[in-house]
């Protein structure tokens, strides 16, 4: 009777331990995905961005959109797609969606114009924050 209990007990602990050990795996293996995905695409980033630093980048207004050229391509950005323009004492930064930011220099007084036009021309929610230190 004793080793047929003892036999149960091994076979509930030999299923409870690889129970654990699948649990694990599975976790860590989600987890280094991720880790090593995210690595590679920072990897990928640094690389393929690194000669973009400091190029010269071509900006329109036009009248539906602004329209970017640079290195990598040419964008456009619709004016009904921003949900808020924040002008501080340097730059202007053009929210898009939650997670994305076009900032734009304040590089000269035309261009500081053409912006003020556009803003007032189609009536863009604005909000000047002149005290943001950038």
């Amino acid at each position: 009777m004793m080793a047929i209990i003892c036999y149960a007990i091994g076979d509930i602990i030999a299923s409870i331990v690889i129970s654990w050990l699948t649990i694990f795996l599975v976790i860590y293996t989600l987890f280094l995905r991720n880790y090593l995905m995210t690595k590679a695409m920072k990897r990928i980033a640094v690389r393929d961005m690194k000669d973009m630093i400091g190029s010269n980048i071509q900006l329109e207004i036009n009248e539906d959109h602004l329209h970017f050229t640079d290195q990598a391509g040419e964008y456009k950005y619709l004016y009904s797609g921003f949900i808020l323009i924040s002008e501080s004492s340097s730059y202007y930064f053009i929210k898009l969606n939650n997670s994305q930011c076009i900032i734009i220099p304040k590089i000269n007084n035309e261009m500081e114009q053409s912006m003020k036009s556009m803003i007032a021309r189609y009536s863009l929610a604005h909000k000047l924050q002149l005290d943001i230190k950038v």
